[in-house]
Formats: C-alpha cells, sequence, structure tokens
C-alpha cells in the first residue's frame, strides 16, 4: 500500500488505485500534449503525446506481469553470462 493518495484524501492507496492514477494520469497528460500541439503547430507536442501514450500502454502491460521465479531468475542470469563471455 502507498501511503497518501493523488486523486483521494484517505489514508492510502491500494495498487489498483495506483495503477487507475498513473493510466489517468498519463491520459490526461497525452491530452493536455495533443492541445499545446494544436495551440503551437509544434511538432515536438504531438511527439511527447506519443511518449505519454506509449509510458500507460507500457504501464498497463507492467502492471499485468507477473515475477520470475527464481529458477527463471537462474535460467535468464545463465543465458546472460553466456552471451558475454570474454574471449
Amino acid at each position: 500500500m502507498v501511503q497518501g493518495s493523488v486523486t483521494r484524501h484517505q489514508g492510502s492507496m491500494s495498487e489498483r488505485e495506483s495503477i487507475e492514477a498513473f493510466v489517468e494520469g498519463a491520459k490526461k497528460a497525452a491530452s493536455a500534449a495533443r492541445e499545446m500541439a494544436a495551440n503551437f503547430s509544434d511538432p515536438e507536442w504531438e511527439q511527447t503525446a506519443a511518449m505519454l501514450d506509449g509510458m500507460r500502454v507500457n504501464g498497463v502491460k507492467l502492471s499485468g506481469m507477473r515475477g520470475m521465479s527464481r529458477l527463471e531468475t537462474l535460467m535468464g542470469a545463465n543465458i546472460k553470462q553466456q552471451k558475454f563471455i570474454p574471449q
């Protein structure tokens, strides 16, 4: 649990509430960046909006992922070691 809340004034936020706050914040930020792009005819704001949308999508994907098991972690470390063996 995270202490405090950016959207509600209660004692703490659950994981689900944190994810929802992140997604909604990213949506609002991307929307504001698109408005700035339209108002100022600035392509950098449109690129910023696209980046924020990407962060939102990746954040949602990340929130749905599970952690690796000990065996998966060891197998991954072994693969990395084999790739970077100095010759």
